[in-house]
């Protein structure tokens, strides 16, 4: 597994220390949401993915995979077919599961999720429509339209816009 400490601010689908989520991401998010997307990084559809990860994709499709085991036989492998199928609740808890049962995932990495996803209930509530806005953005991060030279501290606000 990569150190997010070494990662670059990019999330190409072709860069191997890529996120699709930077510490800029932090404040218009919830803890437990920035954690866990911190837990993938970005990927491209293949031939072999066809079978493994049960998608109809194009290869060269964009998508997102577990940074722990890069998506092993599959499994831990998502390729959202628009932004908003992306911002369901459904594909969090399926990497949320995907992480909990890797392998390969540090067993201090599951603790930590584990925690922020109880700590959620009780956190303040984020302001509404956050979820839809936020992952706007990531998918606008993966699919090439957001402006890569931005630096992963930048706070500029968001722009309009299966295991």
């Amino acid at each position: 597994a990569r150190s997010p400490v070494l990662a670059t601010p990019s999330a190409d689908p072709d860069d191997p220390n890529a996120f699709i989520v930077f510490p800029r991401d932090a404040s218009a998010i919830p803890p437990y949401v920035h954690f866990l997307m911190r837990q993938v990084e970005p990927c491209r559809f293949t031939e072999a993915d066809r079978f493994v990860a049960r998608s109809k994709g194009p290869v060269g499709y964009a998508g997102f995979q577990c940074r722990h085991c890069s998506g092993h036989a599959g499994l831990g492998k998502y390729f959202p077919v628009s932004s908003k199928s992306l911002s369901t609740n459904s594909t969090s808890q399926n990497i949320h599961a995907h992480i909990l049962k890797c392998r390969k995932c540090p067993d201090h990495v599951k603790d930590r999720l584990v925690t922020l996803k109880i700590e959620k209930g009780r956190a303040p509530r984020m302001e509404p429509g956050w979820r839809r806005v936020f992952f706007d953005k990531v998918w606008q991060r993966l699919h090439g339209s957001e402006n890569r030279s931005t630096s992963p501290s930048s706070s500029s606000p968001p722009s309009p816009s299966a295991t």
